[in-house]
């Protein structure tokens, strides 16, 4: 059994539990309580990136391409004013209430009008013709949503759920529209200060400057055995995700490294208990439990910083109460698993969370500041539901973005 701190059991014998979990809801609270602290949306604000990725009262964002697209590293709040806009339609859809979706649309329309300006100069200087197209494409893309949104349909009816699944489709299109439109903005040297920032100590590790996406298979261990997903059975569990190199370049890096070595292919899940999904122990039964030597540190980016911290939780900063730029609040989100005592102790074992808005509010686990968090599953993530133990991860690969690795400094 390996004694990550995300395996069954911790080296000291206890088990890290959905409970242990959700019991940081009470922990933070109290650490707290009488103290003056920043806000997570002043955080996040300071930093100049997008609005909080933190939930308030009942709405908690949990989507993992809205994640990613705030988490970006740009200062331009009114591409943020747009993708809040954007992202209220996806919400206000799934609650049906229509007007409110259809005003959200009309918002991003007018955002996209009177701010061009603004929009395009935070657009880096060699890509501003793409960021004409983007603009223009978002416009067009916005006439058939709202379009969408204003037709009427009867309540409970299959026009209804016809409504709903084209306006989630139009609004997928506008946000990813948006998520290219972001990118763009990235300042064409951030990468550079990115790497200067990471610990000489660390020079000879592979790094991820930037995102990547990759594609993992996994299949039941006996032939003719499917994934149960709530009644719809699948032969293989095809999981999409992106890897964010801007939040953690050594994490993604070593993690895409492995990727293209083939590392995980062939791997079992050693565990799942409705938590996490674990793997990566290339020998669970013996004592080696990673990639040969290799040590991988802990990358924590706090809300406020311009770059990640090394070696040190949020705790060990004495910022236990600070939020962080990719937060555990997505199903599937990724991280890396390590032993519980030492903070530079990951390797190859990773895991899948299994996040649970309603039972851990956003900002308020064990996980955020304590774990390096490199990722989300974009595609799939459902059926991670039913990924157990002894699932085998019969192949892997790298879909996109892989210009952006780097073996070492």
């Amino acid at each position: 059994m390996s004694t990550v701190c995300m395996s069954a059991e911790q080296p000291n014998g206890s088990e890290l539990s959905r409970a242990d979990f959700h019991s940081g809801v009470v922990a933070a609270a109290l650490s707290v309580a009488g103290s003056t602290v920043l806000a997570p949306g002043e955080a996040q604000a300071a930093s100049g990136r997008g609005p909080s990725n933190t939930g308030s009262g009942s709405r908690v964002n949990k989507d993992p391409q809205s994640l990613l697209r705030q988490g970006l590293p740009i200062n331009c709040k009114p591409v943020f004013d747009l993708q809040e806009a954007i992202d209220s339609v996806k919400y206000d859809t799934y609650r049906k209430d229509w007007s409110r979706a259809l005003n959200d649309c009309k918002q991003a329309g007018g955002i996209v009008s009177k701010k061009r300006k603004d929009l395009l100069a935070a657009v880096r200087p060699t890509e501003k013709a793409k960021g004409e197209q983007l603009l223009q494409t978002i416009l067009d893309k916005l006439t058939p949503l709202e379009a969408i949104l204003k037709s009427k349909e009867g309540t409970g009816t299959v026009a209804e759920r016809i409504k709903l699944d084209d306006a989630y489709a139009a609004q997928e299109e506008v946000a990813d529209a948006v998520g290219s439109l972001q990118e763009l903005m990235v300042p064409a040297d951030y990468v550079k200060e990115l790497e200067a920032n990471i610990p000489s100590e660390f020079d000879k590790l592979p790094r991820l400057l930037g995102r990547a996406t990759v594609e993992f298979v996994l299949e039941k261990p006996t032939k003719g055995d499917k994934f149960d997903v709530e009644g719809t059975l699948y032969d293989q569990a095809k999981l999409v995700m992106v890897i964010d190199g801007y939040n953690a370049p050594i994490t993604a890096g070593c993690f895409l490294d492995l990727v293209q070595k083939g590392f995980y292919k062939g791997l079992a899940i050693t565990r799942s208990d409705g938590f996490v999904v674990q793997t990566g122990d290339p020998d669970p039964e013996g004592t080696k439990h990673g990639y040969e030597d290799r040590i991988v540190p802990l990358e924590i980016f706090v809300s406020g910083d311009k770059y990640p911290m090394y070696s040190l939780t949020t705790e060990d900063d004495s910022r236990g109460y600070a939020s962080t730029i990719l937060p555990f609040q997505a199903y599937g989100a990724l991280g890396m698993a390590r032993t519980e005592f030492e903070a530079d102790s990951a390797s190859s074992q990773f895991f899948w969370l299994l996040f649970e808005s309603d039972l851990t509010p956003a900002g308020k686990n064990l996980l955020d500041g304590r774990y390096t968090e490199f990722g989300y599953t974009v595609k799939n993530a459902e059926l991670l539901k039913d990924v157990k133990e002894g699932d085998i991860i019969v192949s892997t690969k790298v879909l996109q973005g892989a210009e952006n690795f780097k073996k070492s400094k």
